[in-house]
């Protein structure tokens, strides 16, 4: 197995082939991290490998590769194996939507649409249109263009739907409809001028909550275990850095090194690096243990902010579980 610098190489390598779309490079580098329990690697492996990006498909390789980052906690594997199970050529419900759900837990924004519609036909549940409702609108509250549009029609006068005008028309704006899109809705609907202005004010507001203002800083937080020779003990310890935000969000991944008493963290935001060392110079401490790290909009309430979670990056076994 190869160690972490030598992993972090090989992240990087593969992920810049990503980048620039040579596949068969991308795989080449990725595929021996997969093997070895890479959930990152795993996950783009067995997208390649189900999309056959780098040559044939290899389906069911594909799906067990997603699976294991899925298991892994990879919230994007989660997603995505849910919509493998939904619209793949041997599709199931029940498998689509255990991990819908659980991407959603973790706050993937497209996986409330995709259970919506497992609720809205009755595939693999009873049919609950509902629930349906309740997971479109987890979807577009979280900027999902297609569920906007998919619960403005339901709030329109769905039969079996409690009808929502002033929403209905909302969620339509929001997608971006054109002033002759809405006014043909508002006419169909039978929408008043009264209930246009007010929806025009829940639009505000959404849009309002929702924007991230130019110049956003994201603080990337990590933690971290301390052993102490004299008297043995271990302490915890956290480290953050800021950051600003780039223009297509924060979403990457990060590695670490452990050297004795040292930290190396690399970040891998959208084909930018960074990177930081975290140094800890005293005679009285034996190692450092890494535990897990992450990132998210610091000092701001989550709901107006991009926020993504790096994954577990797992705990040191000498690090007790309840630490």
């Amino acid at each position: 197995m190869p160690n972490e610098s030598s992993e972090t190489k090989l992240l990087l390598a593969g992920f810049k082939f990503l980048q620039n779309q040579d596949y068969v490079a991308a795989f080449e580098a990725l595929r021996p991290l997969a093997e070895q329990g890479n959930a990152l690697a795993q996950y783009h492996v067995g997208k390649i490998l189900l999309d056959g990006r780098a040559g044939k498909k290899d389906i069911t390789a594909g799906r067990i590769f997603l699976e294991k980052a899925a298991i892994a906690g990879d919230v994007f594997a989660q997603r995505d194996l849910g919509i493998f199970f939904r619209r793949g050529e041997t599709p199931d419900p029940k498998q689509a939507l255990k991990w819908l759900e659980a991407a959603a837990k973790q706050g993937e924004p497209f996986s409330g649409a995709e259970i919506s519609v497992l609720y809205k036909y009755g595939t693999g549940v009873p049919q609950d249109l509902k629930k349906a409702v309740q997971w479109l609108r987890f979807s577009a509250e979280r900027g999902v263009p297609n569920a906007m549009q998919e619960l403005a029609l339901f709030l329109g006068g769905w039969t079996g739907v409690p009808k929502n005008l002033v929403d209905a028309y909302k969620w339509l704006a929001l997608t971006g409809s054109d002033s002759a899109g809405l006014a043909q809705f508002a006419k169909e609907k039978g929408i008043s001028q009264a209930r246009i202005i007010a929806a025009q004010t829940r639009i505000s507001k959404w849009q309002k909550k929702h924007t991230i203002p130019t110049g956003t800083q994201i603080t990337y937080h990590a933690t971290y275990a301390v052993q102490f020779i004299n008297p043995p003990s271990l302490q915890k310890r956290t480290w953050e850095t800021t950051l600003p935000l780039l223009p297509t969000g924060p979403f990457g991944f990060a590695t670490y090194v452990v050297q004795a008493k040292s930290i190396r963290l690399h970040f891998f935001l959208r084909w930018k690096d960074f990177q930081a060392d975290l140094s800890v110079q005293n005679p009285n401490i034996e190692a450092v243990f890494w535990i897990k790290g992450f990132y998210s909009s610091d000092g701001s309430d989550d709901s107006k902010f991009v926020t993504h979670f790096f994954r577990d990056w797992g705990q040191d076994s000498r690090v007790p579980s309840n630490f």
